[in-house]
């Protein structure tokens, strides 16, 4: 997984992660991989006025979309 955000982070595509946050709450993040650490990627959010940055845990993402998959699930809303 740390690899494919890799690459989408070299590519400039953008990502959807889906994850479960520390409560068990679904969690879901669209935008472009602004840095890969050792534990967690920051997700720098696309729609946004401002710009945001949000952490995501590796260990708590369940789904991870890239490119068009990840515009075609944020457009349906899946």
């Amino acid at each position: 997984m740390k690899e494919q955000l890799r690459q989408a982070q070299a590519a400039g595509q953008v990502v959807l992660v889906r994850a479960t946050s520390k409560q068990g709450n679904p969690v879901e993040r669209y935008g472009h991989v602004d840095q890969l650490g050792d534990t967690a990627v920051t997700i720098a959010l696309l729609d946004r006025e401002r710009p945001e940055y949000r952490a995501v845990p590796y260990a708590q993402i369940v789904t991870l979309l890239v490119g068009d998959d990840a515009r075609a699930a944020v457009q349906v809303g899946a």
